[in-house]
């Protein structure tokens, strides 16, 4: 009863109510007001098992814009062999293919991002832990390379669950992440990871794992800050920055009076076009999080790519989406990770902590009851944003999405269906006095043709008399 009493009121404090989901809608138009823009773009296609795009406002396409592209491609490749835990090739993938205790070397890259990553852990009471490699991976999640198999695989992930012992024991293996170690050699300028030495075993597997680590709940974000300092640096300052429509670093807006750019969430539970929550922002990194990204259902429970490091499962929190802007993409991208898996009361306590809240870091999520009733909790006081919960918002323009179809006003679709019977009715006229005016020219040559007849007839009768 009163959650349906805080839908219907829209906010309650610094908990805003409605309906909501997932991230970004499209680049906005010129005003008439402003000169015109050429809107530079630019796609990368591939890096982390996603796709990305550079969008540079410019009033002239300028070289100074394609070498820019060229830099981040360049970036952007470094980073995957960096940290893609699916890349033989990454430093990542060494230190999980190492054995537990090992000191394997890593690059600076590597070194920064598990940095965040233990920050953003303790931040978040462990609900952010990079450790659940295996979990993910146990219920069909994440990418591997072609042809390994591993004891715990299903014939079919997607129809049948995994066994409870190896959920257990994943789960477990996963907390030893508090205990990773990092060194910097200032001598040699070499980086190290210390895995730390917690294995466990499961009946029936030959197998003894140890840590393994899966950065892609940051490594998008991470890549999205460095490449928004090489924006910075090449002076463009009208653009933006989507990594995979989950995260992004926008800067400004140049077809706004603000220039903000009104940044659309998607809803879950929604359409294409439906978002749940909408506010306007610039300068800053901007990250999503749902269970709508990648899942699949078996007896009606949904199971989905973000596992809950304290039950080494998917998240079945009720919090079906969450969101956040300010501070670094990186950090934001593990904070709506981490607010997914916390749970209605625990993340309300979160988004409005010293760390979020205070930090002036806008936050929102949105929670699904067993009813399957929706509400939207936000940190943000009221005015700073805009529930659009159940609305089709195809003419929010929002950065990252093409293919926005505006919603066309009743008044509008009456008047064209009206021409459209007018024109159809001026046509059936037209072609009914077409035909009559045909008809007629044929009896009138029918006519001739037979008064021809009659005076051939008649000269030949007298012919024959004389």
């Amino acid at each position: 009863m009163l959650k349906k009493f805080f839908v219907k009121i829209a906010a309650f404090a610094t908990c805003a109510v409605a309906l909501g989901g997932t991230l970004f809608g499209g680049l906005s138009a010129c005003s008439e007001t402003e000169p015109e823009l050429y809107n530079f773009s630019k796609k990368y296609y591939g890096y982390f098992n996603t796709d990305a795009e550079l969008v540079l406002q410019l009033p002239e396409m300028t070289d100074k814009g394609i070498q820019l592209s060229k830099d981040i491609n360049d970036l952007l490749y470094t980073l995957q062999c960096s940290f893609d835990a699916g890349s033989s090739t990454s430093k990542l993938y060494a230190f999980n293919a190492a054995a537990a205790g090992a000191k394997v070397e890593i690059d600076e890259h590597c070194y920064n991002e598990l940095q965040i990553a233990q920050k953003m852990y303790a931040q978040t009471d462990g609900f952010y832990n990079p450790g659940v490699y295996y979990s993910v991976d146990l219920y069909g999640f994440s990418a591997r390379e072609a042809g390994v198999t591993m004891p715990y695989d299903r014939e079919d992930p997607s129809k049948q669950l995994p066994a409870e012992k190896y959920v257990s024991a994943f789960e477990e293996l996963g907390e030893s992440f508090a205990d990773l170690s990092l060194e910097y050699d200032a001598d040699s300028g070499k980086y190290y990871a210390i895995k730390p030495e917690k294995t466990v075993t499961v009946d029936g597997d030959p197998n003894v794992y140890s840590l393994r680590i899966d950065l892609g709940g940051i490594g998008k974000g991470y890549a999205a800050d460095l490449v928004d300092e090489l924006i910075d640096e090449a002076g463009f300052e009208y653009s933006y920055f989507n990594f995979g429509s989950s995260t992004m670093t926008i800067n400004k807006d140049a077809a706004t009076e603000d220039e903000q750019w009104p940044l659309g969430f998607h809803n879950a539970r929604g359409g294409a076009n439906e978002y749940y929550i909408i506010w306007k922002d610039s300068d800053t990194s901007t990250s999503t999080s749902g269970d709508n990204e990648k899942y699949y259902i078996i007896d009606g429970k949904r199971y989905c790519h973000i596992v809950n490091p304290k039950t080494g499962s998917p998240i079945s929190t009720g919090i079906i989406t969450a969101s956040c802007s300010g501070g670094d993409a990186a950090e934001a991208d593990a904070r709506t990770t981490a607010i997914c898996a916390m749970g209605l009361e625990r993340a309300l306590e979160y988004i409005n902590s010293a760390d979020v809240k205070g930090a002036g870091i806008k936050a929102s999520f949105l929670y699904e009851d067993q009813d399957g009733e929706l509400t939207v909790y936000t940190n943000m006081e009221e005015g700073e944003y805009e529930i659009v919960l159940g609305q089709q918002s195809g003419t929010t323009d929002t950065p990252g999405s093409s293919d926005q179809t505006p919603e066309i006003p009743s008044w509008v679709f009456i008047l064209i269906c009206a021409g459209f019977v007018v024109v159809v009715f001026a046509g059936w006229l037209i072609y009914k006095k077409v035909q009559q005016k045909r008809e007629s020219a044929e009896a009138g040559a029918e006519n001739e043709h037979s008064g021809a007849d009659s005076v051939h007839t008649e000269g030949s009768d007298k012919d024959s008399d004389n």
